[in-house]
């Protein structure tokens, strides 16, 4: 029996991981005015932030099409074939719908269908990432698919992922806070602290400036726990090298352990969170 683990475009796997990892990703869509672009095919996160910057208004997304997962699910052998699908929270998008709504059909259908179990991350970007590779090191021990099931609903829980935002504009144009609130937080060079987790996004704390930010960063991994050191973690950015860097040697100070996995954000988060964003996903204790 193969186990085949499919993943959408928001978790920033490269083309030589997703050979590596032996996965499946799916691509989102990044819409400018009348331009469409897959995400991580058409557009690099390095082309989108350039893009970004000139755009008079955010770009939209939109969600893998139940097209898209029905044709990976009619690829796999019905016989000898499982598959599990993790996408990012359903709160966030509808891919998670557009993969139900596909493994409908095929049920529905009068041919044969392999199992498919479909997994709401209640994530993206890295915190989806570190579940899709957990899910990776779960299938090459060899685990039944029932358990690898199991255990990641379970250990999705302890997923979270911490963003330190270097601007409020983007939360502003998107619609997230108020444009008093936008104009005042830059005024003040306020760095807000945002954390993803069980699909709820929401803000920590604010501090003046990213070194303060990035040291909050810290406090906040200690309350939520801790880092599980035998869990995936990664880092990611949105073209904030230098922050990146702080973050990490942050890390390596107060964890005892160096963060190797650094990853540059793409469209459906980077929409959100502007340039500038640096961001660490791990599973707490």
């Amino acid at each position: 029996m193969t186990i085949r683990i499919v993943t959408d475009s928001t978790a920033e796997f490269s083309k030589d991981e997703e050979s590596e990892l032996s996965i499946d990703v799916l691509p989102l869509y990044s819409i400018f005015g009348d331009e469409i672009y897959r995400d991580g095919i058409d557009l690099t996160p390095e082309q989108f932030f350039v893009k970004l910057a000139d755009a008079k208004q955010l770009p939209t997304t939109s969600q893998v099409t139940p097209q898209a997962f029905e044709q990976i699910f009619t690829q796999a052998n019905p016989r000898d074939d499982q598959i599990i699908v993790i996408v990012m929270s359903a709160e966030l998008s509808g891919s998670h719908q557009s993969a139900v709504i596909a493994r409908e059909k095929l049920l529905k259908g009068s041919g044969e269908a392999c199992a498919i179990h479909i997994i709401d991350s209640g994530s993206t970007a890295m915190g989806l990432h570190i579940l899709v590779r957990r899910a990776v090191e779960l299938r090459d021990s060899a685990v039944s698919v029932e358990s690898i099931v199991a255990t990641l609903e379970r250990e999705k829980q302890d997923v979270c992922l911490l963003i330190a935002l270097d601007t409020l504009e983007y939360l502003q144009k998107g619609g997230r806070i108020s444009k008093t609130s936008s104009v005042a937080g830059t005024m003040l060079n306020m760095k807000p602290l945002v954390l993803l987790r069980h699909g709820k996004l929401g803000v920590l704390a604010k501090s003046r400036g990213m070194k303060r930010a990035l040291e909050r960063t810290i406090l906040e991994i200690r309350s939520l726990g801790g880092i599980n050191l035998e869990r995936p973690y990664a880092l990611c950015h949105t073209g904030a090298l230098e922050a990146l860097a702080q973050l990490e040697q942050l890390c390596t100070k107060h964890f005892s352990t160096n963060i190797t996995k650094t990853y540059m954000i793409g469209s459906v988060l980077g929409t959100h969170a502007g340039p500038g964003a640096v961001a660490i996903a791990f599973f707490a204790k």
